[in-house]
This record gives C-alpha cells, sequence and structure tokens, in this order.
C-alpha cells in the first residue's frame, strides 16, 4: 500500500512472525475479537535476545479490511501514551495482514472481574490508568486531533505485569478536532459500530458520534468492575445487554448510594451532555483511590499514633466546649480553629484546636493525610502536633500553639484559599500574649 510507505520502520517479515508464534500454533493463541486471532509470539529481536509479543492476524470473514489495517498503524504510530498499548510493526505479505503489538501478560479486564486476585485497591488503579488513556485520545499533546474510540470496553483494556492498563483496538476510532469543548460526527445510522452493550444509545438511535460517547462505554466498564461481572449475557448465541438497565432501575429508586466514585452513575446518563469530562472521571477515581488507602491504614494508623490520641472530653474542658471566647480563626472549608488550655506535667500549656467540618465529603482523607505529614515532617518552622481526638464522629487536630495567630493564619492561607482568619482582630490576637510553646 503506497499510504504506508512512511511507516517503512515498522516492517516486519512474515517469516519471522511464524517463527515467533511457531507458525501460529494453537498453543500461542491467546485470544481475538473483530478483527481477528491474536496469538502470542516470541520475536527474536537479535541474534541473542527475544521479545515477547502479541500478534493479530486480520480475518476478512469478520468484514475487517484495510481501513481498520491502516487505521490501528496510523494511529498507534502518532498517539503514544502509557496507558495506551504499544504497536511495534506490522506485516503485509502474500495477503496476510498482521499487527505487532507490546504484550501485555496479564491479557484483558474482562478476564478478571471475578478473580479474588483482582484486589479493590488494583481495580480503582486500572481504572485510573484506563482513564488516562482515554483523557489522552480526547485532548492529545502535541497538536495531534482527538480520537473518538467507538468501541471501549473490558475486553479492549489491556493490563500488563505490573496491573498496568492499556486501551487497545483502535480500528474503530474516528478523528475529530482538537482542542474544542465538543465534537460531533454525524453517520449514517446504518454504519453505527461499537459492542453490544456499551455502545451510547444516543449514538445508536441518531447516529451522532461524539467524545461522551466514550464517556458512556466507560462507565459501563466501571459498574462491571463495581459489580464484578461483564455487562452482556448470552441468550441463545446472542450478546444481550444485562447490567446498564439494573444500574438504572436501582439508580431510579435511590439505591445507589456507594460507588466507586461518587459521579460513576452520571457516566451512563442517558443525556450526552449531563455525562462528566474524562477529567473529571481521572480526579475521581483518584480521589477514590486516596480514600482507599487511607481506609486500609487506618487501623495501622490509629495503632501508630495511638499514643497522640486525646479524649473529646479533655478537649472540650480545654475549648470551653468551642466556646466564642477560644474562637480563634476559621479555616475555610477545613473548618474552625480554636485555642485550647490543656494540662501539663509542667504546667498549663496552650495549644489550637482544629476541628475539621465532618460535613465535607474529603474530611477523613485530609484528618489522617496531616496526621501523617506531620509526624513525618518536623522542622523548627512547622507546626508541631500534639495530638487528635476520632470520637463521636469528631476529627480534631491539636498543634502547639504559635508566638501569635498570624504565623498560623499565614499557614492557613498557604493551604486554603478559603480562609476566613483575621489577624488584626483584637480578640485574636490577644489569645496568646506570651507565645507558650512547650517542648517536650
Amino acid at each position: 500500500m503506497p499510504i504506508l510507505k512512511g511507516f517503512e520502520h515498522l516492517r516486519m517479515k512474515l517469516d519471522a512472525i511464524k517463527k515467533a508464534t511457531n507458525e501460529f500454533a494453537i498453543d500461542n493463541h491467546i485470544g481475538g475479537g473483530g478483527f481477528g486471532p491474536v496469538f502470542k509470539g516470541e520475536l527474536i529481536s537479535d541474534e541473542t535476545t527475544t521479545k515477547t509479543v502479541a500478534v493479530k492476524c486480520l480475518n476478512r470473514k469478520f468484514g475487517q479490511g484495510d481501513p481498520e489495517f491502516l487505521k490501528e498503524i496510523i494511529m498507534l504510530s502518532a498517539y503514544k501514551h502509557e496507558n495506551i498499548i504499544s504497536l511495534l510493526g506490522y506485516c503485509e505479505e502474500k495477503d496476510e495482514k498482521i499487527l505487532v503489538y507490546e504484550y501485555a501478560s496479564k491479557k484483558s479486564l474482562d478476564k478478571h472481574l471475578t478473580s479474588h486476585e483482582l484486589t479493590w485497591v488494583k481495580c480503582l488503579k486500572i481504572c485510573i490508568g484506563a482513564a488516562r488513556g482515554v483523557a489522552y485520545i480526547h485532548n492529545p499533546a502535541g497538536g495531534h486531533q482527538r480520537l473518538l474510540h467507538r468501541d471501549i470496553k473490558s475486553s479492549n483494556i489491556l493490563i500488563d505485569e505490573n496491573w498496568n492498563a492499556k486501551i487497545t483496538d483502535f480500528g474503530l476510532a474516528k478523528i475529530a478536532p482538537a482542542n474544542q469543548q465538543n465534537s460531533f460526527i454525524i453517520t449514517n445510522n446504518n454504519n453505527v459500530v461499537g459492542t453490544v452493550g456499551y455502545t451510547d444509545p444516543q449514538y445508536m438511535e441518531r447516529g451522532i458520534l461524539t467524545k461522551e460517547s466514550d464517556i458512556y462505554s466507560f462507565g459501563v466498564v466501571l459498574f462491571e468492575v463495581l459489580c464484578g461481572r461483564v455487562c452482556i449475557i448470552n441468550i441463545n448465541d446472542t450478546s444481550t445487554p444485562f447490567l446498564t438497565h439494573i444500574v438504572r432501575y436501582h439508580h431510579r429508586r435511590k439505591k445507589l448510594k456507594e460507588l466507586v466514585c461518587r459521579n460513576i452513575k452520571d457516566d451512563i446518563h442517558p443525556k450526552y451532555n449531563l455525562r462528566p469530562s474524562i477529567e473529571q472521571i481521572v480526579r475521581e477515581l483518584e480521589t477514590s483511590l486516596e480514600y482507599q488507602s487511607v481506609a486500609d491504614t487506618n487501623s495501622s494508623l490509629v495503632k501508630e499514633f495511638g499514643h497522640l490520641r486525646i479524649g473529646l472530653d479533655i478537649i472540650k474542658h480545654a475549648t470551653n466546649n468551642f466556646g466564642d471566647d477560644h474562637f480563634i480563626v476559621e479555616s475555610g472549608s477545613a473548618g474552625k480553629v480554636y485555642r485550647g488550655e490543656f494540662k501539663h506535667s509542667k504546667g498549663q500549656v496552650m495549644c489550637a484546636v482544629k476541628r475539621l467540618d465532618c460535613t465535607m465529603a474529603d474530611t477523613d482523607l485530609l484528618f489522617w493525610r496531616e496526621i501523617m505529614l506531620l509526624t513525618s515532617y518536623k522542622h523548627q518552622n512547622i507546626v508541631s502536633l500534639r495530638g487528635f481526638c476520632d470520637e463521636s464522629k469528631e476529627k480534631i487536630i491539636v498543634y502547639d500553639y504559635a508566638c501569635n495567630t498570624q504565623s498560623f493564619e499565614s499557614q492557613e492561607r498557604k493551604e486554603n484559599p478559603n480562609f476566613k482568619g483575621d489577624s488584626a482582630s483584637p480578640r485574636k490576637n490577644s489569645a496568646s500574649p506570651s507565645g507558650i510553646r512547650v517542648e517536650e
């Protein structure tokens, strides 16, 4: 093909591929899809070393042809990302059309949905990686145009030996203009492609393809991970979607309260304009992973920092039950800070008591993150942690009281753009005239 002249550096010999796959032996068959069968191969890279590869062969009886073959070569050569499968080469010889990829040893995500080996943390990391891959093709760097995948599904998310996700199968992808908030590609309804159960209903009904069509498909994948099963079932050799119907049924009855990320239900919203962006999904998943990490370490943290725990009654007594006369500053969305007078072996000690706002979604994460940071980093210019309290749904952190409230307010301003302190307030400045700071 003349169009492949610019990709000669990727061309491979058929004999080399046959040798790598032992003549496409059945023992090396590892899967297949709309394009054709996929084989594992050991490709000789030089006289002494081999490289494990995945070899995908075009099977024309499935309706695939030159356009899909060319598109895969062109797109995977141009779009490179750690969460996109890498194309190593191709072969176009003796009526054979073959693509050679990096080998993903853990195979595809759908093979792991019911596996006990797939921990929740691994699930989240895989979803984050896949979401980053989708984010890259939707908003690529280097002046590339946007790609709409059109066939995102769990079997098209490969996993390498380190459990990193790799988006694959770009044969059906469409190119859209870059750097635009919205992309609309109008197709003939008869030319709508994708996989039953994953394809955006609006795209199927109206033939209008958008980047939100990929969001819908990715949302289905997230629900598969959440439920631990694929979204379709085979009835009389026919693939029938069922998972999205179940999700919507429970969503209407407000039974989807605890999800992998708070907006996952919106990914499969019937209206494309109400679906989140892929960047929002990445952020939600990353936050979910942080929550999970905190949850996994909470018990060990409590044991490790048990000597720093302060009873709620003691804190209430020290702050006059969080009285106005002990109030120092409002720390924006994080909560309020009070002056507290605690009994100490050397007498009374003045402390700053930050009472976090437990109505905020991220309170638990912020609470433990701050405790871990302040116990890890000690410096004369970093406020010292005295203790904490997590009783009765309270999240409270007790610090050494700084020389004056200005230093505390300065730190809060750096950490919190919503800070509402006022160091000019007479009441706040009179809280600690001597600036007591007791060292153990």
